[in-house]
């Protein structure tokens, strides 16, 4: 089924003419996991989850996710977790990526590259029941291992071998590709906070730890080559109390300048 889509495409492409790159749709799917509740897939949602960027109607790259997990007074089996994968391919087609990483992980901070899981192909020639896993790259679980706190800490899509025609057979073929963070921590207790900040852009990574990558090379469709950029990062933190009672200093001062305003508005009503 793949096949025919992307030979479909290939027929567009010789038709209409190269593709821009600035095409490519922005965040086409993602998935949250916190603590084993798993948001509905495709959207970015769950308690204590905000988001800025990933405007549907745009067509550039980036954005940030925010994931506030609050601490409580646990006594045992305080262990928590936060596992977000997105794809947001760098351009459409986008079956000719690879993926790749710099960095390092953080304490508790787990990582996949991977093609995603519903994107395991369908082969018309495969003989018995006619239907075979993708040849290059089966069994992806990228999805299934966020939503079970099990990310691999692997790049399974090393790639850098053209696919833009699909012809391509082997592990390093590119395919589409999707990336995953995971971040595992004890609970940060009663009047702290856990939180976590997921950042996308086509520019570079900045939040420290492991940097995840979403490479398209230059082909037919695409002039220059260029990147999706991933990474994250996990802070604990107190708590802003609401309605904070000022310092005793705070207080001295304040009374001290009503007490200057009540003495200078007896001496103007004297006069």
């Amino acid at each position: 089924m793949r096949k025919l889509a992307i030979a479909t495409v290939v027929l567009m492409v010789l038709y209409f003419g190269v593709l821009p790159a600035a095409f490519a749709d922005n965040l086409q799917d993602v998935s949250i996991n916190i603590n084993g509740t798993v948001s509905p897939e495709g959207s970015i949602s769950g308690t204590g989850v905000t988001s800025t960027g990933f405007d549907p109607s745009s067509t550039t790259i980036g954005g940030t996710i925010t994931i506030t997990v609050l601490g409580s007074a646990c006594t045992s089996s305080c262990g928590e977790n936060v596992d977000v994968w997105i794809f947001d391919p760098p351009s459409v087609p986008d079956y000719n990526e690879y993926g790749a990483t710099s960095g390092a992980a953080s304490t508790g901070e787990n990582w996949q590259v991977d093609v995603p899981d519903y994107d395991s192909e369908e082969d018309p020639t495969c003989p018995g029941s006619g239907v075979c896993l993708d040849p290059n790259h089966p069994n992806t679980d990228i999805l299934a291992n966020t939503d079970a706190d099990t990310l691999s800490n692997s790049n399974n899509v090393p790639g850098a071998v053209d696919n833009y025609l699909g012809t391509c057979s082997g592990a390093d073929c590119n395919d589409i590709v999707s990336m995953a963070l995971g971040f595992d921590f004890t609970n940060p207790g009663a009047g702290n906070e856990e939180v976590i900040t997921i950042e996308v852009n086509s520019t570079g990574c900045t939040e420290g730890g492991i940097c995840l990558e979403t490479v398209q090379p230059v082909d037919p469709n695409n002039a220059t080559s260029s990147v999706v950029y991933m990474d994250g990062s996990a802070v604990s933190e107190a708590i802003s109390p609401v309605g904070a009672v000022p310092e005793p200093s705070s207080l001295l001062m304040l009374g001290s300048a009503l007490m200057g305003m009540l003495v200078f508005r007896k001496k103007f009503s004297a006069n």
